[in-house]
């Protein structure tokens, strides 16, 4: 990670500077950018991209509603409206009511799909 901080840094100072603050050898430097990436790095770069992909494709939303399912606990309707309000209503540019409904109705579609349905919160009711 530290050698890392050091490549994307390379036009804003030298290598020798940057290993000195970070503690660092630069011969370790110059070792880790010649080794070869292993097969767990590429696993998550791999799965870097499809998760990315994923917020993408949900209009960069993530999350859901609390699985505690507990209808007389206020904060999971806080919870909510806070996700609500920072995944939806402060990204999303509105211009009528028409739009403001079409596009609250996507959001909730979508966040409904990843919520778990109340039956599989509860291990004591058969669906």
């Amino acid at each position: 990670m530290k050698y890392q901080f050091i490549k994307d840094n390379l036009s804003g100072s030298s290598v020798e500077r940057m290993a000195k603050v970070l503690n660092l050898s630069r011969s370790g430097f110059y070792a880790w950018g010649k080794r070869s990436r292993s097969s767990r790095e590429i696993g998550n770069t791999r799965l870097d991209v499809e998760i990315k992909a994923i917020y993408e494709a949900s209009k960069r939303r993530y999350g859901s509603v609390s699985r505690k399912g507990d209808y007389w606990d206020n904060a999971v309707a806080e919870s909510f409206f806070k996700t609500v309000k920072t995944e939806w209503a402060y990204h999303v540019d509105l211009h009528d009511i028409h739009h403001v409904k079409r596009e609250a109705f996507e959001y909730l579609d979508i966040l409904q799909s990843r919520a778990p349905s109340f039956y599989a919160l509860r291990s004591d009711t058969k669906a």
